[in-house]
């Protein structure tokens, strides 16, 4: 946990004259306590994330890259190594085939990690697919932008035209900006058709509710504002710095009360007087109700953006930001794995250019086994036109 904001302010209030009122809360004030301490520690947490996530990655990527280029030129030699073992040794028809498709597979791994295009792999993929892997990119993109179009017109009902000149990520945020352009309409002429409807009496009770609680919380939050300003006692202090610091923190209260935001008080409460029990426990049930909502929605935005966070970066985020992440023991580790990585490939092409009577059987137990793994991973993102 981050520790408390010091600032000349905690020398006005007297802390021993605020008593500790978590014990006399109720089980409602307890848990609506509980959960802004959450959120307090999901905004530090993302803070950090926010910060260090990029020192992370570039420490990353620093640590590995020397591994990495070792590791392409490798692969590149193995794909030579076997494509020579192919050329030497004799194949059935439906062996040749699965070599075929591994090869292909295999450069297409080696050009989408890397933007060189090493001659010997050019040729070595032309003579295994019978076109150039720049026409064979060509075709891919045109299937994709086939099935892309298919999916969101079967499944979203959307005419999308899909375009070859900009990326996926940038297609598919341009389909889900008309999506809601769309969303929006069809809103906007339900609620059109809606007000020229009767009112049900569900419906009047449910507008009767949210007026009451909308004048609930504005009274709540006046009343927390009121005894904020009085605490701080701007206009009788004395000491200069004091003062100055008081009108900052005058100028977040104000942005509270604007906003009509109850976890913003909660949060100037718990950084400057150091007791947010104090407001809590003068909060009805009803308005702990309320405020519930509003936290819920919070910490669930808040969650979001550090489950993107983690889902961009899964790697480093695991070996940086979980609770027992050290992260010079996590470069340490993926280091020892891209040298043993590094090992396997080299013992590999000494297998293809020393072969044993083993090596063919080897070969195509490999190449069936990737082969079948890639076809299940890419099972889903084939459905979705991916």
């Amino acid at each position: 946990m981050e520790s408390k904001k010091q600032t000349s302010f905690d020398f006005v209030m007297n802390k021993n004259e605020i008593p500790d009122l978590l014990s006399f809360f109720t089980k409602e004030q307890l848990a609506f306590y509980k959960k802004f301490e959450s959120i307090k520690q999901l905004e530090m947490d993302l803070k950090r994330v926010s910060e260090e996530m990029p020192m992370a990655i570039k420490a990353y990527k620093d640590a590995i890259q020397p591994f990495e280029t070792n590791i392409l030129q490798l692969q590149i030699q193995k794909i030579c190594a076997i494509h020579t073992f192919i050329e030497s040794n004799k194949f059935n028809k439906s062996e040749l085939e699965l070599l075929k498709e591994f090869i292909i597979f295999s450069i297409n791994i080696i050009f989408e990690e890397s933007l060189e295009r090493d001659q010997k792999l050019q040729l070595i993929f032309l003579k295994y697919a019978g076109i150039t892997h720049k026409k064979l990119e060509d075709l891919s993109h045109l299937k994709r932008k086939k099935n892309t179009e298919n999916m969101f017109k079967n499944v979203f009902k959307l005419n999308f035209t899909y375009d070859l000149n900009k990326s996926r990520s940038e297609n598919f945020k341009e389909a889900n900006r008309v999506l809601e352009e769309e969303a929006l309409e069809k809103n906007r002429k339900w609620l059109e058709e809606k007000a020229n409807t009767p009112k049900t009496k569900v419906e009047l009770k449910a507008e009767e509710k949210a007026r009451y609680l909308e004048e609930l919380k504005n009274k709540s939050i006046k009343g927390i504002y009121i005894k904020m300003i009085k605490n701080l006692n701007i206009d009788t202090e004395q000491n200069v710095a004091y003062k100055s610091e008081k009108e900052d923190i005058l100028k977040q209260i104000n942005t509270a009360n604007n906003a009509k935001d109850i976890y913003k008080f909660l949060k100037i409460e718990s950084d400057y007087f150091k007791n947010p029990s104090e407001i809590i426990s003068k909060i009805s049930y009803e308005e702990i109700k309320m405020y519930n909502e509003i936290l819920n929605i919070i910490r669930k935005q808040l969650e979001l953006e550090l489950y993107i966070y983690k889902s961009k970066n899964k790697l480093v985020f695991e070996g940086n930001f979980y609770k027992n992440s050290k992260p010079q023991n996590f470069i340490l580790a993926q280091k020892s794995l891209k040298e043993t990585e590094i090992s396997i490939l080299k013992t590999q092409i000494l297998e293809f250019e020393k072969p044993t009577k083993n090596t063919k059987y080897q070969l195509l137990n490999d190449a069936n086994t990737i082969l079948e793994k890639r076809k299940y991973n890419n099972s889903f993102e084939t459905l979705m036109g991916f």
